[in-house]
């Protein structure tokens, strides 16, 4: 008996892991128009500033990313409108890219934008976990029934527009 019960085990993980729909799925495009991103050049020399800010923002996690935007942030403050102008690379990855985000959001949104290092630094676990256990472990498991629930990606952007202060309304509130 143990082993039949393996064995309907291992057929029902073969087939579901089979399905298009236990997981995501994105189909990638050939890019058609490549005038679109401006050269290097024309980046650097744009607001024709004497100085040229490069800024890099490491991994790291939450706290990475609230370092990241407390930091951006920061220096954008102390020095100004001539450090936006100035600054006209970021490179970042992992959590100094949700920091990065952060504060650009709030540069192109000052009148509804949470301060940066603050959104930063604002855990989404809660909606990862959920994800991971009711959606995605769900569509892993009964992919045609389930293939079409929200996924932990889904919840997380939901949050994101949830806790995003509406217009007219004060972010502490």
């Amino acid at each position: 008996m143990a082993h039949s019960d393996s064995l309907i085990i291992l057929i029902a993980g073969t087939l579901t892991a089979q399905s298009e729909k236990s997981d995501h799925l994105y189909s990638l495009r050939q890019r058609q128009d490549f005038s679109l991103a401006p050269d290097p050049v024309t980046v650097i020399t744009a607001t024709n500033e004497p100085c040229v800010i490069v800024a890099a923002a490491n991994g790291g996690g939450i706290q990475a990313g609230a370092w990241a935007a407390q930091v951006l942030a920061g220096l954008c403050e102390d020095c100004g409108p001539r450090f936006v102008r100035a600054l006209r690379m970021i490179s970042s990855v992992s959590g100094g890219s949700v920091g990065t985000a952060c504060f650009l959001h709030a540069l192109a949104n000052p009148d509804d934008a949470r301060p940066p290092a603050e959104a930063a630094a604002e855990s989404s676990l809660d909606e990862v976990g959920w994800g991971l256990a009711w959606p995605d472990l769900l569509r892993a498991l009964f992919p045609w029934i389930f293939g079409g629930l929200i996924g932990r990606g889904r919840a997380g952007k939901s949050l994101a527009h949830e806790r995003r202060p509406q217009r007219g309304r004060d972010w502490r509130s």
